[in-house]
């Protein structure tokens, strides 16, 4: 039921387990243009939902396409569409991926300026997880796991203050080639890794980073796990983030401080309810300081950062500490903190 849906969420829905073993799973995402460029804007959106099936450890093989294009001449329209096309598989051609299918409408309400900013997208991504692989779930922390994480944080706000024109354009382009790079080498090196270990448990819990921010979605994470060694009777984790080691885009932190934030945000900062103290527990999220953070302003800004919702945002894994040499010298990886069942 809905219930359960909210305390165990997962990335990637289990469609159907077929004779030799295999499972295809299927996940769906899209939302409104981002940028002018109706290419880069349908590859970004392309990204952002295959990032769901990679963090589920979960190789793509195709998708339907769910475009929604503004009232405009057919010429125009036909060339809004031919471009969001190709953007989709430009993301999905490299993963030999297809795109199968899909459906085009259009919108109701009057264009934006310019017109390109009209456009929706949505994907439903399908995958197939191999009968000797293992699904990542967000709810497989185990005691002592290192927690990474790919790439930096800060989209959310940089994209709203980039809407009011706040942004430098050296900032924007960083941005921009951010969002336009596809994880899908990092997803490729753990499963050679698993590959070369046999298919061990490399990767005991994984997400991506998106609409609820880091917070929000390590929340999940930690939830989840924490509920299912509550059915076992084992002890309640925590998770220690060393808040130094989160990479943050250029740029972010200074447009947090001076005011701006994504339109998610206020909704998100439910997520700090996972740093407060829970009855006789410490918090589930402990964020570990080491100098300047504990001033108030500082922390205040930390706290934003962390639910500040993400555009093809990074994933984040919960790996067996044995390997955790092996994932660093992949280069692709940040080391940002450890669970753990100390209570303080």
């Amino acid at each position: 039921g809905l219930s359960e849906l909210g305390n165990t969420p997962e990335d990637a829905s289990l469609i159907d387990s077929v004779v030799n073993g295999d499972s295809v799973y299927q996940s769906l995402d899209g939302f409104p243009a981002l940028v002018t460029d109706p290419w880069l804007n349908a590859r970004i959106t392309a990204l952002h939902a295959c990032s769901d099936l990679w963090a589920s450890g979960i190789s793509i093989s195709s998708a339907q396409a769910f475009i929604e294009i503004p009232s405009a001449h057919s010429i125009v329209q036909e060339t809004l569409l031919v471009d969001s096309l190709e953007g989709i598989k430009s993301a999905l051609d490299p993963q030999g991926a297809k795109l199968i299918g899909g459906h085009t409408v259009e919108s109701r309400s009057q264009s934006l300026s310019p017109i390109s900013l009209d456009i929706k997208i949505t994907l439903s991504v399908n995958g197939k997880l191999n009968s000797d692989q293992y699904f990542w779930d967000k709810g497989g922390i185990e005691p002592e796991d290192i927690l990474f994480i790919s790439r930096g944080i800060g989209t959310g706000v940089i994209f709203a203050a980039a809407m009011q024109g706040k942004v430098k354009p050296c900032d924007m382009d960083l941005i921009i080639s951010h969002v336009n790079k596809s994880q899908f080498p990092i997803f490729q090196s753990l499963m050679r890794i698993q590959r070369e270990y046999g298919n061990q448990r490399i990767v005991h819990a994984a997400t991506d980073i998106t609409g609820f921010g880091l917070l929000g979605h390590i929340g999940e994470m930690i939830t989840s796990t924490n509920l299912k060694r509550l059915k076992k009777d084992l002890d309640p984790l925590m998770i220690n983030l060393q808040t130094k080691s989160i990479p943050v885009l250029s740029g972010a932190m200074r447009l947090i401080e001076e005011g701006y934030y994504s339109s998610l945000a206020p909704s998100n900062r439910r997520s700090w309810r996972f740093l407060k103290d829970n009855g006789n527990y410490s918090p589930f999220i402990n964020l570990v300081f080491e100098q300047i953070e504990q001033h108030k302003n500082q922390y205040n800004n930390l706290l934003e950062l962390m639910v500040d919702p993400q555009t093809c945002g990074p994933m984040l894994i919960a790996c067996n500490p044995k390997f955790r040499e092996i994932i660093k010298r992949t280069g692709y990886w940040t080391e940002i903190g450890n669970a753990s069942t100390k209570r303080n």
